[in-house]
């Protein structure tokens, strides 16, 4: 015998022995919603939330998290997780060093932002020279940003200019080959033709609105 929306088991269509997730069995056999956000409950009261809601002891209520920077907490006032650039100091998110993407505490970093290299026994983040990544020193590049290439320098390799001969390229991605076009122009054939759409402010792969580049 089928039962009802908010019945797991029944013995008749109307009269449930355990409710479905969500729901708590009445004093007359029929399922009533549990408080908003629960997902089991007694009566009234609250014993699971759900997911990202956290259970209030006092009042059997679910609430969410208001911890500022928290991602995820195990009680309203224990944070577990937090956004990047911050850590958890469990009743609160503090932040993480100048530049730091990932820390264990205020003064110690485990990664930094795209651009900085951790020095100075993880607790500094200093800038690159004008390279995207760098290892070792900040002198010393790994990866370049759009219209740069690596080049050695001695013992270690610095970012400098791609260039390829194409009017109107705006960057190069490696010799003779363009990788995007200034505004106005679009690139076709590793040429950059003039016509693109105004809309595409950032270069153009045709004449149309919908062809602008991707920024990569």
């Amino acid at each position: 015998m089928p039962c009802g929306v908010r019945c797991s088991t029944c013995t008749t269509n109307i009269l449930c022995t355990v409710c479905s997730s969500g729901y708590y069995l009445g004093s007359n056999g029929i399922c009533i919603t549990c408080p908003s956000n629960c997902q089991v409950c007694t009566s009234s009261i609250c014993t699971t939330c759900n997911s990202p809601y956290i259970l209030n002891n006092s009042t059997g209520l679910c609430e969410i998290c208001t911890i500022e920077y928290a991602t995820a907490c195990s009680s309203l006032t224990t944070v577990t997780s937090c956004s990047s650039t911050y850590y958890s100091a469990v009743t609160y998110c503090g932040s993480c060093v100048l530049y730091c993407g990932t820390c264990t505490n205020s003064t110690i970093c485990q990664v930094c932002s795209s651009g900085y290299l951790l020095q100075y026994q993880n607790s500094v983040c200093s800038s690159c020279t004008n390279c995207q990544s760098c290892s070792g020193t900040t002198n010393n590049c790994t990866s370049c940003w759009n219209g740069y290439q690596l080049t050695q320098n001695g013992t270690s390799y610095i970012c400098s200019a791609t260039t390829c001969g194409i009017s109107n390229c705006s960057y190069c991605t490696a010799n003779s080959v363009c990788g995007n076009c200034q505004s106005g122009y679009y690139l076709s054939s590793n040429n950059c033709v003039y016509g693109a759409s105004l809309v595409c402010s950032g270069g153009a792969v045709g004449n149309q609105p919908n062809q602008c580049a991707v920024s990569k």
